[in-house]
C-alpha cells in the first residue's frame, strides 16, 4: 500500500508547549534526509514564579463576605504565547513557498492552540494528509480535541452527526503517555457511538496516515 510521503522541501515541526524542532526533508520522498532547519524554545518557569502576588479578593457589594479570585496559569499562559509565536512562524515561511507541505506532531493541547492560531494557508498546508486521502477517494472530515476537557463530547457530536467507516487516532495523541487515560476514554466512547461494522486504524505517525486507513477500508 502506498504511504503518504514526505517530499522534497516538506517541512515536519515536532513540538509542545516549550520548544519546537523544525526539520526539512533535503532529500526526496524515496529516500528522505531530515535536515534540523530550526529549533525554537522558551523556558517555562513555574506558575508561582512567574505570578508572585497573593491572589486578589473581590468584595460582596452587600454585607462583608469576600472571595479569592483564581490566580492566572502563567505557565499555560507562555505555552499559548510560544505556541502562537511558532504559527506565526510558520505562516511566515508559508506564505514565502517555502514548504508548501507541512506535518506538525504535537501533544493534543499544543495541537489545540497552534490549530486556532494557524492562518488559512498554514491550515491548507497541514492538511495535505487529508487532501491526498481525498484523492485516493476517501472523504475525511479531520476532528482534533483538546486534552480532556471537552474531548469526549466533541468526539460524541461528531460520531452523531454522521456514520463513519473507518476512525483513525493519532499517534500525537495516542503514544504520549500524559494521554493514555483520555485515549482509553475516547476508545470507550467510539466503543458506545460509531456502528459495530466501524473500523479502527492507528497511524505511527502522520506520513504513513493512508496506510492506516487503506488496511481497513
Amino acid at each position: 500500500m502506498d504511504k503518504v510521503k514526505i517530499h522534497e522541501g516538506d517541512w515536519v515541526v515536532v513540538c509542545d508547549g516549550r520548544k519546537a524542532l523544525i526539520l526539512e526533508n533535503v532529500g526526496d520522498w524515496k529516500f528522505p534526509n531530515l535536515h534540523t532547519h530550526e529549533v525554537k524554545e522558551h523556558d517555562l518557569p513555574s506558575t508561582h514564579e512567574q505570578g508572585t502576588d497573593a491572589p486578589g479578593r473581590v468584595q460582596a457589594s452587600v454585607g462583608t463576605a469576600t472571595s479569592a479570585v483564581e490566580q492566572t496559569d502563567w505557565h499555560h499562559e507562555s505555552e499559548r504565547i510560544f505556541l502562537e509565536q511558532l504559527a506565526g512562524r510558520l505562516d511566515v515561511a508559508v506564505a514565502s513557498g517555502r514548504p508548501k507541505r507541512l506535518i506538525v506532531i504535537a501533544p493534543p493541547r499544543a495541537l489545540g492552540t497552534l490549530r486556532q492560531a494557524f492562518s488559512p494557508a498554514v491550515r491548507a498546508a497541514v492538511e495535505a494528509d487529508s487532501a491526498a486521502l481525498e484523492v485516493l477517494g476517501y472523504s475525511v472530515t479531520p476532528l482534533y480535541v483538546d486534552d480532556g476537557k471537552t474531548a469526549e463530547a466533541v468526539l460524541a457530536d461528531a460520531l452523531t452527526a454522521g456514520g463513519y467507516d473507518c476512525i483513525m487516532i493519532g499517534a500525537g495523541l495516542r503514544v504520549v503517555p500524559p494521554y493514555f487515560l483520555l485515549f482509553e476514554k475516547l476508545i470507550n466512547v467510539i466503543h458506545r457511538h460509531a456502528p459495530a461494522s466501524t473500523k479502527l486504524c492507528f497511524n505511527s505517525n502522520p506520513a504513513d496516515t493512508a496506510e492506516a486507513v487503506r488496511r481497513w477500508v
